[in-house]
């Protein structure tokens, strides 16, 4: 009876595993491409670009079955597409209802994608991030397009565009290069992130108060995410014979690139007409390409891609950029990702697995101690005694692992290159073979410190103290904190004194706090705006001045 119930279960457990492939690989993903490509708006000669490269990387990892381009490709007759709508690709009057029909008029079911992509002019106000349309005086509420998502109720909504906080002109309209061939299956990235996560994922291209860099050829986040070239090398721009008014050329940086080639073939072009140096005995740059045949997680993708557009930002402006409006020079663009989708819980490791760490893995605590940064990281290890236990991010699926590792009595104690890790924690950047940071033993995944026990009454310092932006809230009311999500429904059931804990993302430490919120009419009860954070709990992105956030009591 053990042996068949065995086989049973078996048999079960097989069946299941079919049928979620099954339902994978039914599914659809539907994809909205926009940008403002209008002469009004000056930057089309970045934006058009960018709606090629985002088509092509689609169209090269998900099999035409399940990829349903808006007005283009994708289960109809013929090849067309069967989500079709209002023109939002050369009509671009009325641009913000038009999307907003073509959104409402998506066919997708509980099973599939819906991916929004946009890049034009944007800028953020006190409601939040917003879209300037073509016509240069409409606006549509970023949030309005996520709740215009969500109402179709898809497993995955992925809202991503290409535009500044705040306004700015960036500054070559082109058809997708249908040359590429699609494949039988969606790659193994594209799998991960677009048909196996659900929930949200919500990115614009730079954080509140930047402006987006957006030389000719494509915004610095397309470029980061999809430029199939081998390296976007930014040179100054010099007009060969072709006609191009000062006001919509953005101060000359483009990509390096065949640009004779690129004006000729405005209306014709041909297979990679726009990545530029598209060699294919060389790596791609842009990580949806580099990364193809890779399973990461979204996590990993911001990790990924922060890094990538910064160092992007960094070539095409070493001195700082210099901004309109703004008597200092902008020094970094740091994309600003509000929300993650969640991936599926991986299976457990098995017992005794030894895992080794990877480039792009980050290290999070060593010794139950977080650390902050690479010099934190290298001066725990230092003296750490010969066995350390640590917590580290799997760069390809996100989840954080408690790990222990048998450390060497000399220099080089762990074997690991270290960088600092965008938003905290100490960045793997290579590892030497056999060395202990190859070889660490699995203990599980990791779970979230018990928090210190609360303070005595009267343990409570004035009200002079608050939260920076960087700092991390983990807790509310005692309740665990683990997006944003969490944290707006925290706030506004919380009575009026409310009592959170602070991960400070200088030192690491963890701080209780309380304030007294603002009642549950005001528009905002406590004045702190959050994102999402991939570490746990949410991130703070500004506290504003005169509001509940500012006034907050320390635990002594």
């Amino acid at each position: 009876m053990k042996r068949s119930r065995s086989r049973a279960a078996a048999v079960l457990c097989v069946l299941a595993l079919l049928s979620t492939a099954g339902r994978a690989q039914a599914a659809k993903l539907f994809l909205l491409i926009a940008a403002d490509v209008s002469k009004e708006g000056g930057i089309y000669l970045s934006t058009g670009p960018d709606t090629g490269y985002v088509f092509d990387v689609f169209y090269a990892h998900v099999p035409e079955r399940q990829l349903v381009v808006y007005g283009m490709t994708g289960g109809g007759p013929d090849g067309r597409s069967t989500w079709d709508g209002p023109d939002v690709r050369f009509d671009l009057g009325d641009m913000g209802n038009k999307l907003l029909t073509a959104i409402d008029t998506c066919p997708a079911g509980p099973d599939d994608t819906i991916v929004f992509f946009y890049s034009g002019h944007g800028a953020h106000d006190a409601r939040g991030h917003y879209l300037l349309m073509p016509d240069q005086k409409t606006t549509l509420s970023r949030q309005t397009v996520i709740e215009s998502i969500q109402r179709k109720n898809p497993r995955l909504a992925v809202v991503i565009t290409d535009s500044c906080a705040n306004l700015v002109d960036r500054g070559l309209l082109r058809g997708p290069a249908m040359a590429l061939a699609q494949p039988d299956r969606a790659s193994p990235l594209f799998d991960s992130l677009f048909f196996q996560a659900s929930g949200l994922v919500d990115v614009n291209s730079s954080s509140e108060s930047q402006v987006a860099a957006g030389p000719i050829g494509g915004g610095l986040l397309v470029l980061a995410m999809a430029y199939l070239g081998n390296q976007p090398n930014f040179s100054k721009f010099r007009n060969r014979g072709v006609t191009v008014e000062p006001s919509d050329s953005p101060d000359v940086a483009i990509p390096a690139m065949d640009y004779d080639r690129i004006i000729g073939e405005t209306f014709g072009w041909s297979e990679h007409g726009l990545h530029g140096d598209f060699d294919p005995e060389q790596p791609s740059y842009g990580l949806l390409w580099a990364n193809a045949d890779r399973r990461l997680a979204w996590p990993a993708v911001q990790t990924m891609l922060t890094e990538k557009v910064e160092e992007l930002f960094r070539t095409l402006h070493p001195t700082g950029m210099r901004v309109a409006g703004s008597a200092t020079a902008q020094h970094t663009q740091t994309p600003q990702f509000y929300s993650l989708a969640k991936a599926s819980p991986p299976p457990p490791p098995p017992a005794g697995k030894h895992l080794s760490l990877e480039r792009g893995d980050v290290i999070l605590s060593i010794n139950g101690r977080l650390v902050a940064n690479e010099a934190q990281c290298r001066e725990a290890v230092r003296r750490s005694g010969p066995e350390m236990e640590f917590t580290a991010r799997d760069q390809r699926t996100g989840t954080v692992w408690r790990m222990r590792a048998q450390l060497r009595p000399s220099s080089s104690r762990f074997g690991a290159y270290l960088d600092d890790a965008p938003g905290g924690g100490a960045l793997v950047t290579g590892v030497i073979p056999g060395y202990p940071c190859t070889r660490n033993a699995v203990l599980g995944p990791a779970d979230s410190p018990a928090p210190p026990a609360p303070p005595a009454p009267g343990a409570w310092s004035d009200p002079i103290y608050h939260p920076e932006p960087g700092d991390r809230i983990v807790e509310v009311n005692g309740r665990r904190i683990d997006d944003t999500s969490d944290f707006s429904s925290a706030v506004k059931s919380s009575p009026e004194l409310m009592t959170f804990r602070i991960i400070g993302h200088r030192s690491g430490e963890s701080f209780l706090m309380r304030t007294l919120l603002d009642p549950p009419s005001a528009g905002t009860r406590l004045g702190i705006g959050v994102d999402d954070d991939s570490r746990g709990g949410v991130r703070i992105r500004y506290v504003r001045d005169g509001h509940p956030g500012t006034r907050c009591q320390l635990a002594r």
